[in-house]
């Protein structure tokens, strides 16, 4: 049963409990406990707030099912809006509890939310139809989409995250948690509500205004328990919703025809959308229904606590409560209380009983809303599962088995269970870990075990049927391989199953799995697995023995959740201090210095080869900050000399440091050398040794300046503890001083740096807070006059949102530095997890990898117009022989938020125009925009693109630009494996660690990849050139070259000499098609597509076809029918149904050609069933066969087919279902049409490598 069908069955919302507290209260407080609740936490508003009272024989109807909840819920009405006020705690007359059988806590607790006066719930009085509905599952993740009759808001259920909060355990029993604001709220239907509200009545208000009622069954009599009250039998469509008929003046318009929701069981529980107008804030998945409340948070967000599930939760006070739960089978505690003037005081108990306590006081109104995931109060039932899981390969001590880990022999552990239900028809076995960044990590699924096994022997790969994990994406099991120090958690949890689940595919992943069995699952168990990783495993380093350290660091404080759960290398050597060379102009360098002791600083620099020196203002500087000296009055093309002074006290005798050396902007003509690193990252995987060679490496190679693309501060990957990462921009000071005191550093954006336009630049939260972190020790360039017009672009902070774009020439090149994170607003939804951790081992399935594919959620990622319309008048302004860009990843690439790849995903979304599917999608997606950003650079003669972020060094080219993916320079075991993960398949492909030397001359550039090694013995020395190639200049292109380019569907590197042109997979369009039941599918006779499941449960095919016009398209489609009776599940009668769309636009529809080969029953009689049938005609799904003789194609509403869910996870917009005249009884028929595409040339010259046909 899911969390969301429990939800069914809990008696009321109370905030009490007969859970034991840590300091259990005065005898009879308990039984005492009603009194608690006699009136809200929140004082009513004063009179100059909330409405006198008003006339009850005009109150709205909608007022009546609020009312029944008071005097903790209050309301009052205007013209337009039902205004709803309560504290937002779900109280009721009866005893149950909340906040219980939560298993992904994120720390927070239930709090009094102000919901009152200006800050209360707006409900429609006059709902309207919307042109559009807006689905839950693209849109509507931040706040409420409804209002439950107790007041309490009712979220999406999709998290903010876009997931099932329901499935991933973070849902007490009656669907609801606490967001980030501590502020209570349910992602499942309150259906106890309808035991207070009434039978027949809503128990909640849509924020469109519609009233959403409780379960229902189209096929009961009206009355019955699940009959729409409105006595509608009309299914549900895809918000949960249906039209009905209405008393005249009741409906929409005041007319007879109305539309409410219905709760349900199964996804997704509540409105799974809104069908009425509303006004949104926001877009896409972050967008949502203004106006509603703002909750009131009294301390910033937390992150998970893994593995904590919470056991109890009680009111101790009129306004104190204490929330219990456990973490390894030890309890803990948060017990706290609001205090009259809004504060708030937390006491912690730990499991040994140590107490911590903390004072909080409410934020000022207006501030952020409240969101995140529901706990929900567990009605006192009996355990949910009997069975107990255990394995001989976890130690007495709760630790797994090294030999179970890719430290050890990367075997299977083995497992045992008893206690499984009568009933049981299979068993289904799982393991999953959630990252410190709130990621699943799913190491097994496997299902298909029979019934009477109770155990799994070590290794054995032979029973059931394994499913993917998301390690290695690979149908076998994956040894646990989580980097950082401490223990980590792996839970493991077997299903009893009352039948075998029906699953769309063979290899499922685990939420495919828990999709399936959702419904069939008697029972389930869970066993922890723990284990600690050895220090200096996965490259990780050992303590260090002595002691001492330079920097900050942040392994000092360790003891908080996010320190334990990661490791990030920000010790440094102790240093008096640092000097960065920074913001170079045609006359000036600056050098950022920061020193360990207060004291009075200056700058003395002089012309490489003459006497005469010169002196930068002193001024005074505070210890450990950074303060930046001009050295101005230089020329170009010259090496300078400088050193470092300082008095400790005024009229004191200087002191001076190293002297150091750099080299002024360059002139046209004049060649000179850059470097380029990337992915630097501190955390487990870099070795800071390795790191500091490649740093060495780059001072000695007498380069001009250095690049960083990014990932280098790691500032998201703290979480909410996000202030910790200045630790490492400190230690970043220190490192880039390596190499930087002789070079200045240009810096790049990556995609963990902080810096992000999702939430702004506002005061204390991370993006605006990175940036200020990153531009006080790094000052980045100065745009326009205050550079002398060194730099164009935007680097700074205006309107609290920032920027890190910008471009300037040094010698015969253009460098132009991207940034697509401050631009991007949406958070970018779909898409698999990374590869590169390992999988495999003993006991797996061995199934085949999967490479990361294009999803549409990538079209979030953008430049913006604003940096768009910039980088398009700098292209065109600039006369530079060579033109580079530099950016962390490409905008859009492989998997989603992933963003992954090279040269195979230049041709997708705003980098290179495509869809996912390969059609073409960006006028539509960037209107006005004048072409993609690839076919922009290829205009202006760009030579080359250097990115990071895939840990990995590739270089590709495509319409003659040079992709140059950047190692990581500190990770000495940086492998190749995760090339193919990430969609690489061609280029020169290489491991970490080193950086990349690029020699600039007018005639050519020259790139190389520089070996780091630390190692003596190592098989490549330190130093070594591993690859190189070189970059001859390019010119522009004119417009006219630029139109209708084939050739940007596949990579092209001139066509070759003896004229054959291979089809890449490039060239190929998406098709999808869906059947009622099942379906084959021929293209110019080939057959390209079968259905892979034979009849159940009903799926979406989608392929990759290779286009040929023109294309006779040929379809043999079944309805799930016996052949001999006709009929379906025994005696009864179904229906078919077929639809079909391209991305060429092709779609099924009335001018298909259909025919009918079985018929049955005949006359509808299932009770004394025939069937007739013919053979297919000869030859039928041949281009050359005459179909003129059969009828068109019937086409279909999509509510007479009533298609089930995967058909509302694709795009069929303009298709039409189809089937022949008789939808019931014509069950195999034969569909053809034909495409023409008149002009129509393919770019290959070839035939595709597989031709299947039928035989």
């Amino acid at each position: 049963m899911s969390r969301g069908m429990r939800a069914a069955a809990a008696l009321g919302t109370a905030l009490l409990a007969s859970t034991a507290l840590a300091h259990p209260p005065e005898a009879g407080v308990h039984d005492d406990a009603r009194k608690w609740t006699v009136a809200p936490i929140v004082a009513w508003p004063s009179p100059a707030e909330s409405a006198e009272p008003q006339d009850a024989a005009r109150k709205p109807a909608q007022a009546s099912i609020f009312d029944a909840f008071g005097p903790f819920v209050k309301t009052r009405f205007d013209e337009r809006w039902l205004y709803v006020e309560s504290d937002g705690l779900p109280h009721a007359p009866l005893e149950t509890t909340m906040m219980v059988g939560i298993r992904a806590w994120q720390q927070q607790v239930p709090l009094p939310q102000p919901y009152v006066g200006a800050n209360a719930w707006q409900i429609p009085l006059r709902p309207e139809l919307a042109d559009r509905p807006i689905l839950g599952k693209n849109a509507l993740m931040r706040g409420a989409v409804a209002l439950a009759a107790n007041g309490i808001p009712i979220f999406n259920a999709l998290n903010n995250g876009g997931r099932d909060s329901s499935q991933i355990g973070e849902l007490d029993e009656f669907g609801g948690h606490c967001g980030r604001g501590d502020d209570y709220h349910y992602h499942a239907a309150p259906l106890a509500i309808e035991k207070i509200v009434g039978k027949g009545r809503p128990i909640a208000y849509a924020l469109d205004g519609f009233p959403v009622h409780g379960l229902f069954d189209p096929k009961a009599k009206k009355g019955d328990d699940l009959a729409c009250p409105c006595g509608s039998h009309e299914p549900l469509d895809e918000l949960n919703g249906h039209f009905c008929e209405v008393p005249a003046g009741e409906g929409i318009g005041g007319g007879t025809r109305s539309y409410h929701y219905h709760a349900s069981k199964t996804f997704p529980y509540i409105n799974g959308g809104l069908r009425g107008k509303v006004e949104l804030e926001g877009t896409g998945n972050e967008s949502q229904v203004i106006p509603q409340p703002r909750a009131n948070g009294v301390r910033p967000a937390l992150p998970p606590l893994r593995g904590a599930s919470i056991t109890g939760f009680e009111q101790v006070g009129p306004k104190a409560w204490s929330l219990r739960y456990e973490v390894g089978g030890r309890a803990s505690f948060v017990n706290y209380r609001v205090e009259d003037g809004g504060k708030v005081i937390f006491e912690f108990v730990g499991p040994d009983g140590e107490k911590r306590v903390e004072e909080h006081m409410p934020r000022a109104r207006g501030g952020r809303a409240g969101s995140g995931g529901p706990p929900r109060a567990r009605p006192a039932v009996g355990p949910p599962s009997g069975i107990v899981l255990s394995s001989a390969g976890v130690g007495a001590d709760g630790l797994l088995d090294r030999r179970h880990t890719c430290d050890g022999a990367s075997v299977s552990p083995p497992f045992a269970w008893t206690g499984v239900p009568a009933g049981t028809k299979g068993i289904a076995l799982t393991i999953h870990h959630v990252t410190p960044d709130d990621l699943e990590r799913i190491y097994l699924v496997r299902y298909g075990i029979p019934a009477d096994v109770a155990s799994i022997a070590e290794g054995d790969a032979s029973v059931g049927k394994f499913g993917l994990n998301n390690v290695g994406r690979r149908a076998e099991y994956a040894p646990p391989c989580s980097q950082g120090p401490g223990e980590k958690t792996y839970v493991a949890t077997v299903y009893a199953l009352s039948k075998e689940p029906t699953l769309a595919t063979a290899t499922p992943t685990r939420d495919e799995l828990l999709a399936a069995v959702k419904d069939i699952t008697l029972a389930t168990g869970t066993l922890e697995l723990r284990y600690a990783r050895t220090p200096g495993a996965g490259g990780a380093e050992a303590p260090r023995q002595d002691g001492g350290r330079g920097g900050r660091g942040d392994r000092g404080d360790r003891g908080t959740l996010i320190a334990r759960m990661t490791s990030f290398k920000t010790d440094v050597p102790a240093h008096d201090h640092d000097v960065v060379l920074v913001r170079p102009t045609r006359s000036s360098t600056s050098a950022s210095i920061v020193a360990s002791t207060s004291r009075s600083g200056f700058v003395e620099f002089w012309r490489d080869g003459e006497p005469a020196r010169r002196t930068t203002p002193e001024q005074r500087m505070a210890s450990r900050t950074a303060a930046t000296f001009v050295m101005d009055g230089l020329v170009p093309d010259a090496t300078y000399r400088y050193r470092f002074g300082w008095r400790t006290e005024p009229g004191a005798a200087p002191q001076f440091g190293e002297e150091g050396s750099f080299d002024t902007v360059r002139s046209p003509g004049k060649p000179f050398t850059f470097a380029v690193q990337a992915d630097s990252h501190l955390d487990q995987g870099v070795t800071p040794a390795a790191y500091e060679r490649t740093l060495l490496n780059i001072r000695e190679e007498d380069a001009d300046f250095l690049v960083d693309l990014g990932d280098t501060f790691m500032t998201d990957k703290r979480g909410a503890e996000f202030r910790r990462a200045e630790a490492q921009y400190d230690a970043q000071r220190h490192w880039f001083g390596v190499a930087c005191r002789s070079m200045p550093l240009f810096m790049v954006l990556g995609n963990h740096d902080g810096e992000k336009g999702g939430s702004g630049g506002r005061d204390g939260e991370m993006p605006g807070w990175s940036h200020a972190m990153r531009t006080a020790r790094f000052p980045a360039p100065e745009i326009g006059d205050a550079s002398g017009g060194m730099y164009s672009g935007r680097t700074g902070m205006a309107d609290g949102r920032a920027a890190n774009y910008y471009a300037f020439e040094w010698g015969d090149a253009l460098c132009v530095v991207l940034d697509p994170f401050w631009p991007t607003t949406e958070r970018i939804r779909g898409g698999a997890g990374g590869g590169g951790q390992r999988g495999g081992g003993e006991g797996g399935g061995g199934g085949p990898r999967e490479p990361l594919k294009p999803v549409d959620g990538s079209w979030a990622s953008t430049l913006g117009r604003e940096q768009y319309d910039w980088l398009q008048r700098t292209l065109t302004a600039s006369k530079a022989i060579h033109k580079f860009v530099f950016i962390h990843h490409l905008v859009g690439g492989m998997g989603g938020a992933e963003s992954r790849g090279g040269v195979e995903s230049v041709p997708y979304f705003e980098w290179g125009g495509m869809n996912a599917d390969g059609s073409d999608g960006f006028a539509a997606r960037r209107p006005g925009w004048p072409m993609p950003v690839h076919d922009l650079l290829v205009k202006h003669g760009v030579s080359a693109v250097f990115h990071g972020h895939d840990h990995l060094y590739v270089h590709g080219e495509r319409d003659g630009i040079h992709y140059q993916c950047v190692p990581q320079p500190g990770n000495l075991s940086g492998g190749t494996r995760s090339a193919a993960d990430y969609g690489y398949a061609s280029g020169k492909i290489l491991g970490s660690p080193g950086h990349v030397r690029v020699r600039v001359a007018p005639d050519a550039a020259t790139v190389e990849f520089v070996r780091t090694a630390i190692d003596a013995a190592a098989a490549e020395a330190n130093g070594t050139v591993v690859d190189s190639y070189r970059i001859v200049p390019r010119r522009t292109v004119s417009p006219g070259a630029m139109q209708d380019r084939p050739e940007r569907r596949g990579p092209r590197k001139g066509p070759p000499p003896d004229g054959i042109v291979k089809p890449a997979m490039s060239d190929t369009m998406r098709g999808a098609m869906y059947a009622d039941n099942w379906f084959a599918m021929w293209i110019n006779g080939r057959l390209v597509a079968v259905d892979s499941i034979d009849f159940l449960p009903h799926n979406v095919v989608s392929v990759d076809l290779l286009p040929e016009y023109p294309m006779t398209i040929a379809v043999l489609a079944k309805d799930n029918a016996d052949p001999a009776t006709g009929c379906e599940y025994g005696r009864q009668v179904g229906d078919g149904g077929f639809i079909l769309k391209f991305a060429d636009g092709t779609v099924t529809n009335a001018s298909w050609k259909a025919k009918c080969i079985m018929h049955g029953p005949i006359g509808g009689k299932a009770d004394d069933p025939k069937v007739r049938t013919e053979p297919a005609p000869e030859g039928w799904q041949l281009p050359g066969f005459d179909d003129a003789s059969w009828a068109n194609a019937s086409e279909y509403t999509q509510e007479r087919i009533d298609p089930k869910q995967p058909f509302f996870e694709h795009d069929f917009a303009g298709a039409k279902w189809i089937w022949t005249s008789d939808l019931d009884l014509d069950n195999t028929v034969l569909l053809r049409t034909r495409v023409e595409k008149p002009g129509w040339k393919p770019r290959w010259t070839t035939k595709p490598d597989l031709d299947a046909t039928v035989r």
